[in-house]
């Protein structure tokens, strides 16, 4: 096995410098108001001598306390590669990890296997893991795709079951495509919501990347809408108010998802049509005041994008108002016999809400569906505002409506990779 994570070398444009330790005031990363997230006393070899200091760990690393009491020198330890171990010698037993840099690998020992499972929780959110089948068993596969294929695996420690996303190494070959993948781990770490798919470990071997994610065992949204034909206005009022906050959430913390549609929103409950995590953050990004990449899934993409046109957030909020226009009437609004039929008619962005699906649906939710697919993104909601409209505030009467027949016409497909 390699020991320098594909991470490292595309963060560093190069294979990393052998050295490690180095002054904290020469990288220029200390600040005593990172978070830390776990401290303690490690032991390692130096010059076949143990040496004893006190550490503390942040997302960007390892620092390490001076005799003095100052932290004078850092490891940086994000993206690299780590592998955990115990020892035995007859004697004694010995816990730790191993952190690989390039043709050098040094071993941290801990006094406890219960302190090093302290360490392991926090190390794994800022590393790379070597060790999946000492943690792990893989029960089925869930699918497939183009890049890779999705497992359903257990914890060998736990028995809690999670969706393991393995993706081929050969796939992800180009700068663009790695980045892609970067970017989508990077924003997963920091994302901490109840409606919105966890990220918990990242594995890398030879051969591939595994993501360990929350497993939701009730499909996508859009098989419940298969089953359900559509959601009643008080189903899809809360549902709509649920992904609405969450969207609200990854914009104020400085993401755009860029794919929300029906497929990439996974059900949680079985019985609770409004319990649900969205996922899928392969197209996410930092939000910028303005983005050109063209990407999305047809039938869902903001206009301007397809238009070739700077966007921003709100892109995001387009994408929204098509899910929420698909609950409450049971169809999607841009449909086609192709991909390239379905992108034609989601670019002109006619909506009629005149025909019969939508005659018994109350005036604030029409309201609302209507700002939110504004194909001027200068006057489309933001999620902020979104919230604060009637429907998703104040308590309407339902009305009773009849069923509709028209059921989705194609699964799509991302575009722009």
């Amino acid at each position: 096995m390699s020991i320098v994570s594909m991470f490292t070398e595309f963060l560093t444009g190069m294979k990393p410098k052998e050295r490690i330790w180095m002054p904290i005031d020469e990288k220029g990363t200390f600040n005593s108001k990172d978070p830390v997230l776990i401290q303690g006393t490690l032991s390692y070899m130096k010059d076949s001598l143990q040496k004893v200091k006190n550490f503390k760990l942040t997302n960007k690393g390892l620092f390490r306390q001076s005799s003095q009491g100052n932290y004078t020198k850092f490891t940086e330890l994000s993206w690299r590669l780590i592998e955990f171990f115990s020892e035995s010698n007859g004697e004694s037993d010995k816990f730790g990890f191993s952190v690989f840099y390039s043709s050098i690998k040094v071993d941290f020992y801990v006094t406890s296997e219960h302190e090093l499972l302290l360490w392991k929780e926090k190390l794994e959110s800022i590393c790379i893991c070597v060790d999946f089948a000492d943690n792990y068993v893989v029960i089925k596969k869930l699918g497939a795709g183009k890049s890779g294929e999705v497992f359903l695996v257990e914890d060998l420690l736990t028995r809690k079951e999670y969706a393991m996303k393995c993706i081929k190494k050969k796939t992800i070959m180009s700068e663009r495509r790695l980045e892609s993948l970067y970017n989508e781990i990077n924003i997963m770490r920091n994302l901490n919501h109840p409606y919105i798919i966890k990220l918990h470990k990242v594995y890398e071997n030879e051969k591939c990347i595994k993501m360990i994610l929350d497993y939701c065992p009730f499909g996508t949204l859009y098989s419940r809408l298969l089953t359900r034909k559509k959601f009643d206005e008080k189903t899809a009022k809360n549902f709509s108010r649920k992904l609405l906050e969450t969207v609200d959430f990854l914009h104020r913390n400085g993401v755009m998802h860029r794919d929300i549609k029906l497929e990439n929103i996974l059900m949680t409950s079985d019985s609770d049509d409004t319990s649900f995590k969205l996922g899928d953050f392969g197209l996410s990004c930092k939000v910028q005041n303005t983005h050109y990449l063209r990407c999305g899934s047809p039938g869902y993409v903001a206009p301007e994008i397809l238009r070739d046109k700077k966007y921003n957030h709100k892109a995001d909020i387009f994408s929204c108002g098509i899910v929420v226009f698909a609950l409450v009437v049971g169809y999607l609004p841009f449909t086609g016999e192709n991909h390239n039929e379905i992108l034609l008619n989601n670019g002109k962005c006619k909506i009629n809400f005149e025909n019969k699906s939508w005659k018994k649906v109350s005036y604030p939710v029409i309201d609302l569906v209507s700002e939110l697919l504004d194909p001027n993104p200068e006057f489309r909601l933001d999620a902020a505002e979104a919230l604060i409209k009637p429907w998703l505030v104040y308590k309407n009467k339902i009305k009773e409506k009849s069923p509709v027949t028209d059921v989705f016409c194609m699964e799509s497909t991302v575009f722009g990779m």
